[in-house]
């Protein structure tokens, strides 16, 4: 679902008025998306002393990133434009609500509050719904979860005076996804989770320092096929824009005792430099030079 500005635009004109200071105040308190983004690597040139390949556990680690940081972009990319420009509809002494503005693409309504609560703190949600509210019954602190809402994005920032922001938001999907993002003024982090039957989990960490990346990944899935036994898979990766190194385990289900297990180190565009591949009670298998590897401290939970 995105959240398209060309398509709010009919809408927009309705709640048009003038913006006061203190309106573009508690506009500028929701952050960017691209605040909570991950920055991500691109692919794609092969290095020298490599084995020839991509690191499977590096691309599951970018696009489960790019994916979170892609829902997070689609849902606040309007926001982060409308308050700018649009009179809220309504305004507190501490609140700022703006909406609920019509979305065609996505056939459905949303709205932003802002409230603060001390000198420094605010609380802000956005809210996505199937079915419009009449603007009076908006409000983070009083709309109930409904059958219809589709979407939230709820959080606490703290607001320094440079400008720089710290807090905790968390995104939920209907029931089926949620991601909570804690920013920081050195770090970003993001942990996710599927509410559904899958058994999914991840974390991701970036220093905003160094680049420095840890990544990790729990999911449950019938990966053998033998029997309908669940396997456990668990992908821990650490990278540097210089290049990374991780280790993919599956265990349980159809492999009994055993645990077959994949560490990996890649180059800086994730071509696979040394591979070892180990199965419980037996000899390794390794491709690679091992002196290629960085050392990073794999990501743990």
């Amino acid at each position: 679902m995105r959240l398209s500005l060309a398509a709010l635009g009919l809408t927009v004109c309705a709640s048009c008025g003038e913006l006061t200071n203190q309106d573009l105040f508690f506009a500028e308190i929701v952050p960017d998306s691209a605040e909570l983004t991950a920055s991500l690597p691109a692919s794609d040139t092969q290095s020298t002393r490599s084995i020839g390949r991509e690191s499977e556990a590096f691309l599951l680690s970018l696009q489960t990133s790019r994916d979170s940081s892609q829902l997070i972009e689609d849902t606040l990319g309007a926001v982060e434009t409308l308050p700018r420009i649009v009179a809220p509809s309504i305004r507190e002494t501490n609140a700022r609500v703006w909406g609920p503005f019509f979305d065609e693409h996505s056939n459905g309504y949303f709205f932003l509050e802002v409230t603060q609560l001390s000198e420094n703190s605010f609380d802000f949600c956005v809210r996505f719904s199937s079915d419009e509210i009449p603007a009076a019954a908006l409000g983070c602190r009083t709309i109930p979860t409904q059958p219809e809402l589709q979407l939230a994005v709820a959080g606490n920032v703290i607001y320094q005076p440079d400008g720089t922001r710290e807090g905790t938001i968390l995104l939920q999907l209907e029931d089926l996804l949620e991601l909570q993002f804690n920013l920081s003024e050195d770090r970003r982090r993001v942990s996710g989770q599927l509410l559904n039957e899958a058994a999914i989990e991840y974390e991701y960490e970036e220093s905003i320092q160094d680049g420095a990346v840890t990544f990790a990944l729990d999911l449950e899935d019938d990966f053998d096929r033998s029997s309908a036994a669940l396997e456990q898979l668990e992908i821990r990766t650490s990278w540097l824009p210089t290049g990374g190194t991780g280790t993919t385990t599956v265990s349980g289900g159809d492999l009994g005792q055993s645990t077959l297990s994949v560490t990996e180190c890649w180059s800086p565009s994730g071509i696979v430099s040394y591979e070892s591949i180990a199965i419980t009670d037996m000899p390794p298998s390794i491709q690679g030079d091992i002196t290629t590897c960085p050392t990073l401290s794999i990501a743990s939970r």
